[in-house]
């Protein structure tokens, strides 16, 4: 049935990223999301009653993406999931119908801008240059993809203050996605130059230079190319429990 219209009915609370943007891909043993298409779906029609069959453990995997779309674009939203996180973690109607929609509204505006990742829509991936490398090297099974995106983006932050880009971003971070029951640092004994050939494969890369969405503060990030190998290894090794 190819190329026909089709309608996204998201399940989950992950799938409000990517049930808006059209991008469709495969997870290969060789790097996560390198292979795909881009086509739009007509509608997405969200029920949030859904939402409440789901067990604990991938509603906090969806808060990750919705933490992100605050730290890319919106540092007003991160101040609003902190105040409500209670409520929302109890998937409270009105709060939930609030957040999805300021979610995906920033998905839009930014997949609006460049649908087919020439450029700017690159940001949605903060945190997913080390998730992908943590998923593809476990074999996607031991760690979901909403905990991976949450222990990338500690290691982004943490990062962008190695490279003096921000200042005092790893610890808020940290906070929220903690509050949110999500993990902040890597339990699984992955190899650091594995880890990082990976992340040499990464559909953002150019010439296996490490490439990495860095916050420059809360809401605002930006596209680093050719980072430092040594501060990534660093940066893992913090992740792993390191000092």
């Amino acid at each position: 049935m190819r190329g026909v219209d089709f309608i996204q009915v998201p399940t989950t609370l992950l799938a409000h990223d990517s049930s808006v943007g059209g991008k469709v891909a495969v997870n290969h043993p060789l790097a996560k999301n390198t292979i795909g298409a881009f086509h739009q779906p007509k509608l997405v029609a969200y029920d949030t009653a859904l939402l409440h069959t789901l067990p604990d453990r991938e509603i906090a995997a969806g808060f990750a993406e919705v933490i992100k779309h605050g730290l890319i674009w919106d540092e007003t939203f991160v101040s609003w999931l902190e105040a409500n996180e209670e409520a929302l973690q109890q998937l409270d109607h009105d709060l939930l119908q609030e957040t999805l929609l300021r979610a995906c509204s920033i998905k839009v505006s930014v997949v609006s801008e460049d649908e087919k990742e020439a450029g700017l829509r690159a940001i949605l991936n903060l945190g997913h240059t080390f998730a992908h490398a943590f998923e593809s090297l476990s074999g996607y099974k031991k760690i979901n993809h909403g905990e991976a995106v949450a222990i990338g983006m500690v290691g982004a932050a943490l990062l962008a203050e190695k490279m003096h880009i921000a200042e005092n971003i790893s610890a808020r971070t940290r906070n929220i996605l903690r509050t949110y029951r999500l993990p902040t640092s890597l339990e699984e004994d992955l190899s650091a130059d594995e880890m990082i050939e990976v992340m040499r494969r990464d559909k953002k890369g150019e010439g296996g230079k490490l490439v990495f969405v860095l916050p420059t503060e809360m809401g605002k990030v930006k596209i680093v190319k050719d980072v430092d190998e040594k501060l990534v290894r660093e940066v893992l090794h913090e992740l792993k429990g390191g000092e």
